[in-house]
């Protein structure tokens, strides 16, 4: 009957939350999301209305709001391992590895709540594989008898180092000083194994990025200061190295 009043029917959901929702239903440009309240508020409306074919959506906002640093990664971590984003999951373990005190916020995420602990094995072993293939790459001296940058290092085939001159300031050093030889496998297979002698200001400072790379397994730790600053003043004292080492040590 048209006196009929219209029924009103309760929602838990906020407004707000439904309008993110219905935005994915209908023709409209999706919402820009401020926050991880919002998201989660969104995928859980989601779930409590069977639209499990629309959750995949929200992954790359939740990845804007991870790469704009609007979330924390191990927070980003537990909604994307509950909901299997997989691109999100990776990009907030490789900030996690990147930046350990991430493992440590100061609030407990939500998300705790509702995950088993088996979900945070995989950072942990991302994290170990991380920091191995860094160990990896320092303890590799094999490149710099390579063509990087113009840096080659002209090798006989027998294995006789014939020219060095061109090479990283800490390998082309002619200054004499009681230097270790560090012995390099030969990157191609038509030469052979050959030793290379390098100054003990590199060693030292391999040495440093090294234990920088047992809690950081990240790259760019190479170029801190903190870590470069002690091997450009020991190289100081060899004129023919000390003015290429700040350089070249960035380069490297």
């Amino acid at each position: 009957p048209e006196d009929t009043p219209p029924q009103i029917v309760d929602l838990s959901e906020t407004a707000q939350t439904l309008d993110s929702l219905f935005r994915y239903c209908y023709p409209l440009s999706p919402r820009t999301f401020l926050n991880a309240d919002e998201i989660t508020a969104c995928l859980e409306a989601m779930d409590k209305y069977n639209m499990e074919s629309l959750v995949p959506a929200v992954e790359s906002s939740l990845l804007l709001l991870l790469q704009q640093k609007k979330i924390r990664a191990l927070r980003a971590y537990c909604i994307a391992y509950r909901y299997r984003f997989c691109e999100v999951a990776q990009a907030a373990a490789r900030q996690i590895a990147q930046f350990p005190d991430e493992l440590w916020p100061n609030t407990m995420p939500p998300e705790f709540d509702c995950l088993v602990a088996s979900a945070f094995w995989p950072l942990k072993k991302y994290r170990d594989q991380c920091i191995e293939a860094a160990y990896r790459a320092a303890d590799d001296y094999a490149w710099m008898a390579t063509s990087c940058k113009g840096r080659a290092i002209w090798v006989s085939r027998r294995g006789r180092l014939m020219d060095t001159s061109r090479c990283w300031a800490w390998v082309a050093c002619q200054h004499p000083e009681d230097t270790p030889a560090a012995n390099v496998g030969s990157p191609a297979s038509h030469l052979p194994d050959f030793h290379l002698d390098v100054k003990a200001w590199w060693i030292e400072f391999n040495e440093r990025v090294k234990k920088k790379l047992r809690t950081r397994p990240y790259g760019a730790i190479v170029m801190d200061s903190a870590v470069i600053a002690p091997a450009v003043e020991k190289a100081k004292a060899f004129p023919d190295c000390g003015p290429r080492a700040w350089a070249e040590l960035l380069d490297y």
